[in-house]
């Protein structure tokens, strides 16, 4: 895991990226239409993986700074990479 510190958030981690492409085969995924997933780094793959399949994304806000959730549907394609990353949930 890295960095360091890991308290109080996701690390990253080596195979998140295979990590999130084994959580969409999943039956619940392809169930849900509404997916709740959370800021950290580790995450954006899963978070970007919900956009394009259209599902609303619910991402909390880290320490509550501008609001509880942040609430993504619609996206375009060209800035769903942006709209992932934590400045993108922020801003979007």
């Amino acid at each position: 895991a890295f960095p360091r510190p890991v308290h109080h958030r996701i690390p990253n981690f080596v195979g998140a990226e295979l990590t999130a492409a084994r959580i969409v085969e999943l039956p619940e995924w392809k169930a849900a239409q509404i997916v709740k997933i959370n800021p950290d780094t580790p995450q954006k793959p899963v978070r970007v993986a919900a956009m394009k399949e259209g599902k609303i994304l619910l991402v909390p806000q880290p320490r509550l700074r501008t609001g509880f959730f942040s609430r993504l549907v619609g996206i375009q394609a060209s800035k769903m990479n942006y709209a992932g990353s934590q400045a993108g949930v922020a801003e979007l």
